[in-house]
């Protein structure tokens, strides 16, 4: 019984201990961190699907250039005696 007593003993003192140890972080600043941490990572997600679609849409554009052209030298021809030809470069 009196090996018991003292475990429970060492068990309060080593919890004491830990309580004393963790009591200088500040639970509030750390929870507010981590707040603005997972705000930050919402936006950089934002921010990333953002580029893709920009990326995209710059792609889809400059896939379309030459048919525009295309399209801007037959409006042209159609109206004009003179033909043109309209360089990319």
């Amino acid at each position: 019984m009196v090996g018991f007593i003292e475990k429970i003993s060492t068990f309060h003192k080593s919890k004491n201990d830990i309580e004393s140890k963790l009591s200088v972080f500040d639970n509030e600043q750390l929870r507010q961190k981590e707040s603005l941490l997972s705000k930050y990572e919402n936006d950089k997600s934002l921010l990333e699907s953002k580029i893709k679609s920009a990326e995209k849409e710059l792609v889809e554009t400059t896939e379309l250039i030459p048919k525009w052209i295309k399209s801007i030298e037959s409006a042209l021809n159609e109206v004009s005696a003179v033909q043109y030809i309209i360089r990319a470069e």
